[in-house]
This record gives C-alpha cells, sequence and structure tokens, in this order.
C-alpha cells in the first residue's frame, strides 16, 4: 500500500511540475501578446488626428466645413468668368465637393478601422 501511494505521489508531483511550466509558459504568452498589444496601441496613438476620430468629430468638421469654408468658395467661383451668375450650378458644384469629400474620409476610416483591426488581429 505504501509503495502504491508513494508511486501515486510521485505521479501527482511530476503533473504538478508539469502544470507549473504549462502556466509559466502561458504567462510568458500572455505578457509577450499584451506587450505587443502595447506597441501597437502606442503605435496607433501616434497616428496623426487619431484622437479626432469619430461620428461627431465628423460631423463638427463637415459643419465647419460647410459654415467657413463654402463662403469663401463661393467668393472663389465668384471669379470664374463662366460661373459668375449662376449660384445654382455653384451650389451644386460645392455640394458635390462636400459630399465627395464626405465618401473619401468615410472610405479613409472605414480602412483605417480595419488597418487597426488587422494589426490588433481583432475580429
Amino acid at each position: 500500500v505504501s509503495i502504491a501511494l508513494h508511486q501515486e505521489a510521485e505521479t501527482l508531483r511530476a503533473e504538478l511540475t508539469r502544470a507549473r511550466q504549462t502556466i509559466l509558459h502561458l504567462q510568458d504568452q500572455t505578457t509577450t501578446n499584451g506587450e505587443r498589444l502595447n506597441e501597437r496601441v502606442c503605435r496607433l496613438s501616434r497616428l496623426e488626428g487619431l484622437s479626432e476620430v469619430g461620428p461627431s468629430a465628423l460631423v463638427r468638421r463637415y459643419a465647419n466645413l460647410y459654415a467657413q469654408a463654402r463662403v469663401d468658395t463661393l467668393d472663389a467661383l465668384d471669379n470664374v468668368p463662366d460661373l459668375k451668375n449662376a449660384e445654382e450650378l455653384k451650389s451644386k458644384l460645392l455640394f458635390s465637393v462636400v459630399v465627395l469629400s464626405f465618401r473619401s474620409a468615410s472610405a479613409s476610416a472605414t480602412t483605417m478601422r480595419t488597418d487597426i483591426r488587422r494589426i490588433l488581429q481583432a475580429p
């Protein structure tokens, strides 16, 4: 009986040693992955204007674009002789530029989100 208990104790010690090694290995992996994730987040945070990303920031930017730059752009279009008296055409041109800019920004935001997910290895 004592030999069987001694063998069982040795088996349990060996299992315990393997379990500890597995735990240490997993902790090392977790630390390494955490460090990689921190490095990726740091790289992403250094991207220009990252803090200004978001729907409300985008809406605010386009509101400013329309409110402030619209007047300057319409004045500049007045300098084009063929558009001097074509107010409706100038407004349509300006609106088209804003729409195309929005679509471009939206595509860029989608690309950035995809890149961030890829870098962070997120689903």
